[in-house]
This record gives C-alpha cells, structure tokens and sequence, in this order.
C-alpha cells in the first residue's frame, strides 16, 4: 500500500524540479535581454536606430538562442522599440523581404 505523504512528497519535488527550471530560463532570458539592450544602445548612440538594425540585432540576440515569439515580443514592448518597428513579423529571417 502506497503512503499518501510519500506521494505529496512526489508531488513537491516535481513542482520543486519545475520552479528551479522555470528561474533558470528567467535568469538566461533577462541575461540575453541585457545582452540586446546593449547592442541598442550602441545603435542610439551611434544613430543607426532604424527597422533593418534593430532586426539584425533581435535576430542575433534572441532568435538564434531560440526565444519564442512571445519572449521576443515581450523585449520588444518593454524595451519601447514598437515605435521604431512597425508591422514587425517576429518569425522573419533577417535577410527575408519585409511585410511593411
């Protein structure tokens, strides 16, 4: 007969296995997010701010470390780039022809 404290236990440990993995990702995803805030930046200084950089750098910043569209589109809105991009299709290749 199983105890039912050995399954809570189960249970807790999941969950437990499950938060640490979720934290993980969250560290990386904002370590990345820093990462691309810096090549931004670079771009405001230098005032080469348009739709075909910004691309280039979400692009090799985030796609390549396989972040999924919502991820991408969270930096985008919190980082207030949605005003530089307009119409922006997050599953576009650098190089591909642009939708706007």
């Amino acid at each position: 007969m199983t105890n039912l404290l050995d399954l809570d236990n189960d249970i807790l440990q999941i969950i437990g296995d499950y938060v640490k993995m979720d934290n993980a990702y969250r560290i990386e995803k904002e370590k990345d997010f820093e990462e691309t805030d810096k090549l931004i930046n670079y771009l405001k200084e230098n005032n080469k701010l348009n739709k075909y950089e910004i691309k280039e750098v979400l692009y090799s910043s985030l796609f390549k470390s396989c972040y999924e569209p919502e991820d991408i589109k969270e930096y985008v809105v919190s980082r207030k780039l949605k005003r530089f991009i307009k119409n922006f299709n997050l599953s576009m290749k650098p190089n591909a022809k642009p939708y706007y």
